[in-house]
């Protein structure tokens, strides 16, 4: 059995509501050895 009901659009969501900081070096390139271990 199963119970039918409307659907409703979801609540807006409040942006910013978790505490967090990209810090600036986030697009700098990685170092050698970083960039070894992903690409092995």
């Amino acid at each position: 059995m199963a119970k039918l009901v409307a659907v409703e659009e979801p609540p807006d969501r409040e942006l910013g509501f978790v505490p967090c900081r990209v810090p600036d070096s986030f697009d700098d390139p990685l170092p050698e050895d970083e960039l070894a271990a992903w690409e092995a």
